[in-house]
């Protein structure tokens, strides 16, 4: 049986946002083995939520909303590594339009803890984890409050 396609809910930054976010990646992966780079692999943006859908995905115009960086982060990504995150404090707005659009796609658990929203930054060993943090952990991006960013897309990932 074919594996229902991942919706990718995502919001884009402005260029001088996207450049910052893309110059830490590149630092990652210049201090550890990154198997993915921002700029390279996919633009940087903030993930919302992935799932999949068990309704249409509905119609979404395009809006503006604001986010803070609350520092490094990560994610287990199996086999010994790790994605390492650019976590997300979402806004009362911005975390209430999440939850209706989960809702509105037929997802029986908006709430999933194991799950927050964040900016992908690399792919790594976990081990190099403790040498990044310490490397680039203090990243001006990283404190950043008040982000702007749009909602502009819902990405449907290619199924293998």
């Amino acid at each position: 049986m074919a594996k229902a396609p991942e919706v990718n809910i995502r919001l884009v930054f402005t260029s001088d946002v996207k450049s910052r976010l893309v110059r830490l990646s590149k630092g990652i992966a210049s201090i550890a083995e990154s198997s993915v780079v921002l700029g390279t692999h996919w633009p940087p943006h903030v993930t919302l939520f992935t799932f999949a859908p068990k309704k249409p995905v509905p119609h979404v115009e395009p809006r503006l909303f604001t986010v803070s960086f609350t520092g490094l982060g990560s994610l287990g990504a199996g086999r010994g590594r790790l994605w390492v995150t650019a976590d997300i404090r979402l806004t009362p707005g911005l975390a209430a339009f999440r939850e209706q659009l989960i809702a509105d796609c037929g997802n029986p658990r908006p709430n999933r803890k194991e799950f927050h929203p964040h900016v992908t930054l690399a792919n790594i060993r976990k081990a190099d984890f403790e040498k990044i943090s310490a490397a680039v952990g203090g990243a001006h991006i990283l404190k950043a409050t008040h982000v702007p960013c749009r909602l502009g897309r819902i990405v449907l990932p290619p199924t293998s």
